[in-house]
C-alpha cells in the first residue's frame, strides 16, 4: 500500500511541476500513512521528502535539516563548492537561521573557496559569537580557509574564539558564578 501511495504522489508530483505548480502543492496532494501510528508519510523522492501532518495537513519541508546538510558535506567533499553552499544556506534558513557549528564553518569553507570572504567571515563570526567556538584549531588548521588569513577579519575571529575559551577555563574552574 505504502509504494502505491508513494508511486502516485511522485507522479502527481511529476506532472504538478510540468504545470507550473510549486513542486509539492498542499493544496493537491495530501498523503498520510494511516499504517504508522499518526507519524507523516516520509519517503524520499527525487530528492526531497514529502511531510504532512495528519489531521490539519500542514506541510512540514521537502528536506530536513540532516538530510541537506549531509547532501551539503558530500557536495563539499566533491569540491563542488557553488552547489554545497545552497544546500547548507537553505539547511540554516529551514531551520529557523540555525545551523551546528560544523556546517556554519563548512559553508564558510565553500564561500572561502568561491572567493565569497564577506559570506565566509558572516558564517565564521556566527560560529565564534554564537557558537561560542573555543578552538581556534578547528579554523586555523583548515588550509582550505587559509585565502581568509590575511584578511583584518581574520584576527577579529580569533581574538572571539580565544575569548570563547578563556570563559570556558574560567567557568570550568569555578571562577565564573554568574554571567550576564
Amino acid at each position: 500500500m505504502k509504494k502505491l501511495i508513494i508511486g502516485i504522489v511522485t507522479f502527481i508530483s511529476i506532472h504538478l511541476t510540468s504545470f507550473g505548480q510549486s513542486k509539492w502543492d498542499v493544496n493537491s496532494i495530501i498523503v498520510t500513512d494511516d499504517f504508522s501510528n499518526n507519524l507523516p508519510l516520509s519517503n524520499g523522492l527525487g530528492g526531497y521528502k514529502v511531510f504532512y501532518q495528519q489531521g490539519n495537513e500542514k506541510y512540514l519541508g521537502e528536506n530536513s535539516y540532516d538530510d541537506l546538510t549531509e547532501m551539503a558535506d558530500s557536495l563539499m567533499r566533491a569540491k563542488n563548492y557553488a552547489a554545497a553552499v545552497i544546500k547548507y544556506e537553505i539547511a540554516f534558513k529551514e531551520n529557523k537561521n540555525l545551523g551546528k557549528v560544523i556546517h556554519r564553518i563548512n559553508a564558510a569553507v565553500c564561500y572561502a573557496q568561491l572567493n565569497k570572504p564577506d559570506n565566509a567571515f558572516f558564517q565564521l563570526l556566527r560560529v565564534a559569537e554564537k557558537g561560542h567556538l573555543s578552538n581556534k584549531y578547528v579554523i586555523t588548521d583548515n588550509e582550505l580557509l587559509d585565502a581568509l588569513h590575511s584578511d583584518k577579519r581574520w584576527n577579529k575571529v580569533l581574538e572571539i574564539i580565544e575569548n570563547n575559551r578563556l570563559n570556558r577555563e574560567l567557568i570550568s574552574n569555578g571562577q565564573i558564578i554568574n554571567i550576564g
